[in-house]
C-alpha cells in the first residue's frame, strides 16, 4: 500500500528536533489536473493521458500545500516521503485500496512526474517545456527495505521585461527533476515498509536573469561598434593619406627610371642629327674651300658659271636643310618640343594597390615589382634626408662651403645681407623644373603662376614706356609684349638662359661645365641640334648677301679695267 507524508523536522537552539508529520491523501488522477498545466504552454495532453492510462494513478489531492527545502542539518528541514508496506484493506483513504492476493517475489513501482525543460536563452514564450517525465522507476524485493532520495532542483528566474532603462521584474520559480541524481540504498526490512522513497530539494539553486538588450545599451553598443569601425576607418584613411604624400613627394623630388628606351632614342637621333650636320659642313667647307681656288685660277668670264655653280649648290642645300627635314622654323620650337616629349615619357608612379598594400603588410607583398621597389628606395632616401642629423650635417657643410668660396671680408658682408624682404607686391616668376612639369600635364595655365607672369610683362610694359627714345625702343620691344601663353615664355626663358651658359663655359669654365654635365648629355644634344636649326633658318637670305657680294666684286673688277684701259688710250 502506498502512503505519502510530508515531513516537517524543527531543530532548536540546544540542538533537539521536533518532528511533524502530516498525512497527504492521494486520489485517483484525473485529466483535469493536468489539462491546467499544460494549457498555459498551448499543449494538449488528452491523447497522452489516455495512451498512459494515467486515470489507474494516483496524484495528491487538489489545493495541497507541500513544502520542501532544507537539509536534516538546518533549522527546519521539510520532505515529502512515500512510504510502501503490506497491503491493507482500508475506507479512510480517498482512493479505497483493496488488497490482492499476496505476491512472494518482487515488484516494481513507476513514479510520473510533471518535468520541466529548462532553456534559458530561448525566447519568453519557449524557454520553459513542460512534459510528463517517466524516468523513474523502482524496483522492490519482499524482503528488504530500500530507502531512495530523489532531489529537485530549484530554479528562480527574473524576467525584465522593459525595454528602457526601468525594471519591470518578472519572477517565476519552478522545481526541475533530475533521475541521474537519485541516491539508493537497500537494508534489512524496517518497520514492515518495503520501500521508503524521500522527495528533496537540493540545498542551492540555479538562479537566471533574463532581460532583454535596454535601449541605452543598444546605443551604448552602436556607439561603441561605431567607435571601432571609425577607428580602424580612420587608421586605414591615415596610412592612406602618409602613403600618398609620400608618392606625391617622391615624384616631385625624383625621377624614375623604368622604361628608359625612349630616352634612349631621343638621345641616338640627335646625335645623328649632330654627326650629319658635321659631316655636311665638312663637305661644305671642302667644297668652298675647292670653289676659292677655281675662282683664283679661272678667268673673270668663267665667275658667272662660279655663281649659277653656288647658286645650284644653295638650292640642293635648301632641299636638304636640318629646318626643312625636321619641320621646324626655329631652335626654340625645337628645344620645346624635344623638351615636351621627354615630360611626356617621364610619367611618375602613381599610388596603386600594390604599394598601398606593400606599405601595410611591412613590405611583404609585391615587394619584387620593380615599381614598388623604387617606391621603396625613394621613402628610404627621404627619410634619411628629413632625419635631424642629417639636416644639421648639411648646414655645417654649407656653412664649411661658405668659408672655401669666399674670402673672410666677402664672408662679413655676406652675413651682413638683410634678410628676404616680404612686400605685398607679387614676386617674379620663378621658373623651375616642377613647374614646368606641372604646366605640360595641365591643358591651361595654372591661374596663380599665369596672374603672376601677367603682372610681370604689364610691368615691364610700364618701365619701357618711361624710357626717353620711346622711336628706337618701341619696334624692338613690341614684339616681347605680344600676348603669348605661359609655356612659350617658360621655354625661351630656359633656352635663352642654356644659351648663355653654354656661350660662356670658357669664362667661367667650372661652375657653367658643370650645370651643363648636371643637366645632361640629352639636354646638350637637343640645344645643339637647336642652334644648328637657327644657323640654317636663313640660308637663302645669307646666300643672296654673298652672291651680292660677289657681283659687286666682279662689276667693280671689270669698271676698273675698262678705266685703265682708256687711260691707256688716252
Amino acid at each position: 500500500m502506498l502512503n505519502a507524508h510530508l515531513r516537517l523536522y524543527f531543530r532548536n537552539t540546544e540542538g533537539d528536533v521536533k518532528k511533524e508529520t502530516i498525512d497527504i491523501q492521494l486520489v485517483p488522477c484525473t485529466l483535469d489536473r493536468y489539462t491546467q498545466i499544460f494549457a498555459e504552454y498551448q499543449i494538449n495532453f488528452t491523447q497522452q493521458f489516455q495512451q498512459l492510462h494515467l486515470s489507474d494513478f494516483l496524484c495528491p489531492s487538489i489545493n495541497t500545500n507541500i513544502l520542501i527545502g532544507g537539509t536534516y542539518s538546518s533549522n527546519q528541514f521539510d520532505f515529502i516521503e512515500l512510504s510502501i508496506t503490506q497491503c491493507q484493506n482500508s475506507s479512510q483513504n480517498l482512493w479505497n485500496p483493496i488488497c490482492d492476493d499476496p505476491i512472494d517475489t518482487s515488484f516494481k513501482v513507476r513514479l510520473y512526474t510533471v518535468n520541466q525543460n529548462i532553456n534559458p536563452y530561448k525566447p519568453k514564450d519557449s524557454y520553459i517545456q513542460p512534459f510528463l517525465d517517466d524516468s523513474l522507476s523502482f524496483t522492490f524485493n519482499l524482503n528488504s527495505t530500500k530507502f531512495a532520495n530523489i532531489y529537485f532542483t530549484k530554479y528562480e528566474f527574473q524576467n525584465d521585461e522593459s525595454l528602457l532603462p526601468i525594471s519591470m521584474i518578472e519572477e517565476r520559480t519552478f522545481f526541475v527533476l533530475d533521475s541521474s541524481d537519485i541516491q539508493q540504498e537497500i537494508t534489512e526490512i524496517e518497520e514492515n515498509s518495503l520501500a521508503k522513497l524521500q522527495l528533496r530539494k537540493k540545498p542551492f539553486k540555479t538562479k537566471f536573469l533574463r532581460q532583454y538588450q535596454k535601449l541605452d545599451e543598444l546605443l551604448s553598443n552602436i556607439g561603441g561598434i561605431l567607435q571601432i569601425v571609425t577607428f580602424f576607418i580612420g587608421l586605414l584613411v591615415t596610412i592612406y593619406n602618409r602613403v600618398k604624400y609620400m608618392v606625391e613627394l617622391s615624384n616631385r623630388i625624383y625621377d624614375f627610371s623604368i622604361d628608359d628606351s625612349y630616352q634612349k632614342n631621343i638621345y641616338s637621333e640627335n646625335l645623328q642629327i649632330l654627326a650629319e650636320q658635321q659631316k655636311n659642313e665638312r663637305v661644305g667647307l671642302d667644297s668652298k674651300i675647292q670653289t676659292s681656288n677655281q675662282r683664283i685660277m679661272t678667268e673673270n668670264d668663267q665667275c658667272d658659271n662660279c655663281i649659277e655653280s653656288f647658286r645650284e649648290e644653295q638650292k640642293n642645300f635648301q632641299k636638304d636643310s636640318l629646318a626643312i627635314r625636321l619641320s621646324f622654323t626655329t631652335g626654340l620650337d625645337y628645344f620645346s618640343n624635344q623638351l615636351q616629349k621627354m615630360f611626356e615619357k617621364k610619367k611618375p608612379i602613381p599610388l596603386d594597390l600594390q604599394i598601398f598594400l606593400n606599405y601595410i603588410t611591412c613590405n611583404l607583398l609585391f615587394k619584387d615589382v620593380p615599381k614598388v621597389k623604387l617606391m621603396n628606395k625613394a621613402y628610404e632616401q627621404i627619410i634619411s634626408q628629413s632625419d635631424i642629423y642629417t639636416i644639421l650635417s648639411r648646414l655645417n657643410e654649407i656653412d664649411k662651403l661658405k668659408e672655401v668660396l669666399l674670402t673672410p671680408k666677402q664672408l662679413v658682408m655676406f652675413n651682413f645681407t638683410p634678410k628676404k624682404l616680404i612686400t605685398l607686391e607679387d614676386e617674379d616668376l620663378k621658373i623651375d623644373r616642377n613647374m614646368v612639369e606641372s604646366q605640360h600635364k595641365t591643358s591651361k595655365d595654372k591661374q596663380v603662376e599665369f596672374l603672376i607672369y601677367a603682372k610681370m610683362m604689364m610691368k615691364m610694359k610700364r618701365q619701357n614706356k618711361k624710357e626717353k627714345n620711346t622711336g628706337q625702343i618701341r619696334p624692338h620691344k613690341r614684339a616681347s609684349f605680344i600676348p603669348q601663353p605661359l609655356n612659350n615664355y617658360v621655354y625661351q626663358q630656359i633656352y635663352s638662359a642654356y644659351d648663355e651658359i653654354f656661350k660662356n663655359k670658357h669664362q667661367q669654365e667650372t661652375l657653367n661645365t658643370q650645370l651643363i654635365s648636371m643637366l645632361g648629355p640629352e639636354m646638350e644634344l637637343i640645344y645643339k641640334v637647336g642652334k644648328i636649326i637657327d644657323q640654317n633658318v636663313r640660308p637663302i637670305t645669307r646666300s643672296h648677301k654673298k652672291l651680292i657680294s660677289s657681283d659687286n666684286q666682279q662689276k667693280g673688277l671689270i669698271i676698273e679695267e675698262d678705266n685703265h684701259k682708256e687711260e691707256c688710250n688716252d
